[in-house]
């Protein structure tokens, strides 16, 4: 039987607000919170795509449809990942993510 790694993440957004001095400040503003199975990258794919950085990175699976968005910030075991691409399927979403 095959045991799965089930975590709890916390999604962060770039929000931009105005600056009490000038112009705009960003700021990360945690937008959801997922149940996701989260795994390191091996594809080959992407191992020809991203080269050595593919050490810091991760597919984050989840079934909360429609919540991850390209450039979204996940936080996973301390450590923040920015989210590079989202593929939407029928009964999940799949990101990957690299450690920023």
């Amino acid at each position: 039987m095959m045991t799965v790694d089930t975590r709890t993440l916390a999604v962060y957004r770039k929000v931009s607000k105005k600056s009490d001095y000038v112009g705009t400040v960003s700021e990360l503003k945690q937008v959801a919170t997922i149940s996701a199975v989260v795994k390191p990258v091996t594809d080959s794919v992407s191992v020809e795509l991203y080269g050595e950085r593919i050490h810091g990175m991760l597919t984050i699976a989840t079934t909360d449809k429609d919540t991850l968005k390209v450039g979204d910030i996940v936080r996973c075991d301390g450590a923040d990942y920015k989210i590079l691409s989202v593929a939407h399927y029928t009964m999940h979403d799949s990101a990957t993510a690299e450690r920023t």
